[in-house]
């Protein structure tokens, strides 16, 4: 509203949008390789996701109706998803990604992530050196040094087993 503040945060998808037939599901890609936007209509299956290699971290999100901003982490599985608009856990929700890990390909989708029939989005983000890179520690009750190989001009983090947490984001760090 007038007079809030807001940040945003922009990732370049490349600039063309083709149609991807690798999955079960049909979808639609915009993809730099490393970093893609996917769209498509939610059910049980697999969807083409155009990156180069296996995508650590999926955010999805229905584009028509209220619904969780469902999020894929490598760390978590495909039996466990964190809930991008939540100070929750993350949630042990078996088969929630499918029946198997994403490829190099398609990540899985069911009706955990949305209801079926739902027109999908999901941003997918796979780990390049010295460009972006996706894990996990623990915390400790002194401060936490990770070493990502490279500076972060932007950092997401969410405490997976307690409640409630909300998410951090630092930038330059």
């Amino acid at each position: 509203k007038q007079g809030d503040d807001y940040v945003a945060w922009c990732w370049d998808a490349g600039d063309t949008t083709v149609a991807n037939t690798d999955g079960t599901i049909a979808s639609q890609v915009r993809s730099n390789g490393n970093f893609s936007v996917v769209t498509f209509t939610n059910g049980s299956g697999t969807v083409g996701h155009g990156l180069s290699s296996p995508p650590k971290f999926i955010v999805t999100k229905t584009l028509d109706q209220e619904y969780t901003w469902s999020c894929y982490h490598i760390s978590l599985g495909k039996d466990k998803y964190i809930a991008l608009n939540s100070i929750n856990p993350a949630y042990d929700v078996p088969g929630m990604w499918g029946s198997s890990e994403p490829t190099n390909s398609v990540f899985g989708t069911t009706v955990n992530v949305a209801p079926d029939g739902a027109s999908m989005v999901a941003y997918a983000w796979a780990e390049t050196a010295g460009v972006s890179s996706f894990g996990e520690y623990s915390g400790a009750d002194s401060p936490t040094t990770l070493n990502f190989g490279f500076r972060p001009a932007f950092f997401m983090c969410k405490s997976t087993n307690s409640s409630p947490t909300d998410w951090v984001i630092k930038t330059d760090i």
